[in-house]
């Protein structure tokens, strides 16, 4: 052992957690929207209702072992306020993690003082704290059965590491976020087939006490069923690429949104699956891209979603040093997603939450084609992502070049030109151009359509009546549908990118890109023929009564000019690239 004048990383270790007690302890005196309509709800339920007779019927929307811990926390109703008694819950469990992150840094650093250190670091990152003692989320509790499992997967005893996952999954849902990393192990024939029946027998266990008191057992065993089919929304503030969809595209996005998950999960599993993990610090960077990964790529995902992803992560910068800023940007990532709830920013910083989460991942994808030893890239993996870049190529092209002529610059360029040809219009020009500036702006913007109803023309008559807003409305709607197929590519095309760089693919990506740049141009009169004859066999459509058909025509023609003229650059440009690559 070191002399004591020698341990300054102990002695960092002990200040970084009495500074963090000291943020904790106003913190929980502070309350908020979610402590109020259900945690002390809950509390109050259990004491005028009595433990037993409470825990014999549901009364909560968390699973029984939640409960458990609320119920205790009645007992010191005598010398403590509710609020504080709920949010020393999940505090406790911190100092809990503390511990096992502790036991999991000595694995890598077995003598010296770094592990004190990790311990310390994860007890006063921001949203550890902001989580459990500012929020009062269960978020910990569920977390601190992960690291236990993920300790013991690192020293091999899988019994107990599935027992801790499934009690993990009988706290919270989320706990299935780890189960990557045991489809990995399963195939790697670490751990066998019939051990999996730990994690459902585990679960049961968790939920006997609430059955044995009365509650239903399909209901019991069924409650995460109910959690899922809460809420219409692909993303409530989660930092992934559904947040980019707005909230009327929900059941379009859905379907797609879990296909890609149940595609690229298992994909992630099978290719890690073929390297045999050699040591324990590989098995931590698989759990923390499962946890950071399954988050990411499923719908319905909550902010405080990637909490065992901020965990895992500091654990891991104590393990590969190299990336100490891994966990800097899960904080950062996960504080962006918290702000909006807790201190009532701006929702648009969930975007840039976003991308920075997608590029954090990435980093992490491409750790793992390093450590894994991977020298060549695999022809298959390498043609799919080549044609699947190719096709999104022209769609990314041809709605950005459309988005374009959705905007004042173009409308006053475009009744320039149509004004000194037709004389006999009813409207100025300046009437005509604020007009189109107005409708462009409802249109690509969340604005509501009463944004329009109390504008005029000069001459002080009413711009829109009622019927012309109701046709606005449907065109929005169809407007929108074109541009969900261009976000849907663009942020593919982003993720392709980071997907290609992480498996060292460039390559392949740029051979997509300059395809689909051949393809841009090729499709770009194609584009302009179905508008064609959508325009003029389809006389429904709200757009046509919002404008007419010429101008829908010479936006569709100008679209296509500018797709073909960016094709030929990304040609051109992807030449260079591929030639300086070789």
């Amino acid at each position: 052992m070191s002399p004591w004048k020698n341990r300054y990383q102990f002695w960092l270790a002990m200040i970084l957690t009495i500074a963090a007690i000291g943020v904790r302890i106003p913190s929980l005196g502070i309350t908020n929207y979610d402590m109020e309509v259900f945690n002390r709800r809950w509390y109050e339920t259990l004491v005028e209702e009595g433990i037993f007779q409470s825990l014999g019927r549901s009364f909560t929307n968390y699973n029984p072992p939640y409960t458990y811990l609320l119920a205790l926390s009645t007992l010191t109703r005598e010398f403590l306020p509710s609020l504080i008694a709920i949010k020393l819950i999940p505090t406790i469990f911190d100092l809990l993690g503390m511990f096992v992150i502790f036991r999991i840094a000595r694995l890598g650093h077995p003598s010296n003082d770094l592990p004190f250190l990790a311990a310390a670091v994860y007890f006063c990152a921001p949203t550890v704290i902001l989580n459990s003692s500012y929020w009062g989320q269960a978020d910990s509790i569920y977390t601190v059965f992960l690291l236990a499992s993920l300790l013991a997967f690192m020293k091999d005893k899988i019994h107990l590491a599935l027992a801790a996952l499934g009690f993990a999954v009988s706290v919270k849902a989320q706990g299935i976020f780890l189960l990557p990393l045991v489809g990995i192990l399963v195939l790697q024939k670490r751990i066998p087939w019939r051990l999996l029946l730990i994690l459902p027998l585990a679960y049961l266990l968790a939920v006997l006490p609430v059955i044995a008191l009365g509650r239903s057992f399909p209901e019991t065993m069924l409650i995460y069923s109910s959690q899922a089919n809460f809420g219409a929304k692909l993303s409530a503030n989660a930092p992934n690429p559904y947040y980019f969809f707005s909230y009327d595209m929900y059941e379009r996005v859905l379907p797609y949104g879990f296909l890609a998950a149940c595609i690229f999960i298992p994909y992630w599993v099978i290719s890690a699956a073929k390297h045999r993990v050699s040591a324990t610090n590989q098995i931590l960077l698989y759990a923390l891209i499962s946890v950071a990964l399954t988050p990411y790529v499923l719908p319905k995902m909550h902010d405080r979603y990637f909490y065992p992803a901020d965990v895992l992560s500091i654990v891991y910068a104590f393990f590969y040093p190299g990336f100490w800023f891994i966990p800097i940007l899960f904080q950062i990532t996960s504080f962006l997603a918290y702000s909006v709830f807790l201190f009532d920013v701006t929702v648009d910083v969930v975007i840039g939450a976003a991308v920075i989460n997608s590029i954090t991942l990435a980093i992490l994808m491409r750790h793992q084609w390093q450590v894994e030893g991977n020298k060549h890239t695999y022809p298959g993996t390498t043609t799919v992502l080549a044609w699947v870049v190719a096709l999104l190529v022209p769609f990314a092209v041809f709605g950005t070049c459309f988005r374009f002529t959705l905007t004042p610059l173009y409308f006053r360029g475009e009744y320039g030109f149509r004004y000194t040809q037709d004389q006999s219009q009813v409207y100025t020009k300046y009437d005509l151009i604020k007009r189109a500036s107005l409708i462009t702006d409802y249109l690509t913007t969340d604005k509501e359509v009463g944004y329009l109803y109390r504008n005029r023309f000069l001459d002080g008559t009413r711009m829109f009546d009622e019927q012309v807003l109701r046709l606005l409305q449907g065109t929005k709607k169809e407007i929108k549908f074109v541009f969900t197929i261009w976000f849907a590519s663009l942020i593919l095309l982003f993720l392709t990118g980071l997907f290609a760089w992480s498996k060292n693919q460039r390559k392949a990506f740029h051979q997509g890109v300059k395809f689909g740049g051949y393809l841009a141009i090729s499709l770009s009169p194609i584009f302009v023929l179905l508008a064609y004859f959508l325009l003029s066999n389809n006389r429904s459509l709200s757009a046509l009564l919002v404008f007419p058909m010429p101008i829908w025509m010479d936006m569709t023609i100008f679209s296509s000019i500018l797709t073909a003229a960016t094709g030929t650059m990304l040609i051109q440009s992807m030449k260079n690239k591929i030639h300086a690559s070789q």
